[in-house]
């Protein structure tokens, strides 16, 4: 990745609803070059744009992470996979099988999550998040870049 790209991509990190123009204005990089990067971007390296909710804001207050070590795998990825309150899902490593970042509208709905699970898991551990500090705001630098 070049300077002019990595500048690119930091500017949609902090707002990826910015315009091109915008981009352009602000790193100094000519509208059409923008237009041609973040066309090539998109090809590889950008997933998707998504857009961070309050989640409490809609009722949804009880934000939870689990790590979980399955009797077996399969069954408990597709359980979570398909489960509606699972907002992230990870395969992990030391001990446990999975991390999972729920999301609930009260403590019921998530212990009935955790009735569910029950068959599927042999160890469970529960975080309740609190507070958020610092959330999806890893930059990206010139030197960190090869």
């Amino acid at each position: 990745m070049n300077s002019k790209e990595l500048r690119i991509l930091q500017e949609l990190r902090k707002n990826a609803r910015r315009s091109l123009t915008e981009i352009s204005y602000i790193t100094d990089i000519p509208l059409s070059s923008v237009f041609k990067k973040v066309h090539k971007l998109e090809k590889g390296l950008i997933k998707r744009y998504i857009s961070f909710v309050d989640f409490a804001s809609l009722g949804f207050s009880i934000r939870i992470n689990l790590v979980l070590k399955s009797k077996e795998r399969e069954p408990l990825r597709k359980f979570l996979l398909d489960h509606p309150n699972v907002n992230s899902l990870y395969r992990i490593s030391q001990n446990f099988d999975f991390l999972v970042e729920t999301i609930f509208p009260n403590m019921l709905e998530f212990e009935n999550f955790l009735e569910e699970i029950n068959d599927f898991v042999s160890e469970k551990k529960v975080f309740h998040i609190v507070e958020d500090f610092r959330r999806e705001d890893f930059m990206l630098e010139d030197e960190q870049v090869k």
